[in-house]
């Protein structure tokens, strides 16, 4: 966990910074989406992954705040 608690990549971080991410965030953040979306549809974890699918792109939820794991979003590459 120390990894994602320490990840900050500042204030309207570029794109070359989002995508350089490495796995175990990108993990970690599709996790937390997946248990947030399984919580809110009162689905299995399953079907939550199911639902949001793989993801592609890393945007920042709130632009006026410094970018950090609890402030990143990963953008689905597609919505079934």
């Amino acid at each position: 966990m120390v990894a994602i608690q320490s990840l900050a990549l500042g204030w309207k971080p570029k794109k070359s910074a989002r995508d350089s991410l490495d796995g175990s965030i990108r993990f970690a953040c599709h996790n937390l989406a997946v248990w947030i979306e399984a919580s809110d549809a009162r689905c299995s974890l399953k079907e939550a992954y199911r639902r949001i699918g793989p993801w592609t792109v890393v945007e920042v939820s709130d632009i006026d705040d410094d970018a950090d794991f609890f402030n990143i979003k990963l953008i689905p590459s597609f919505k079934p």
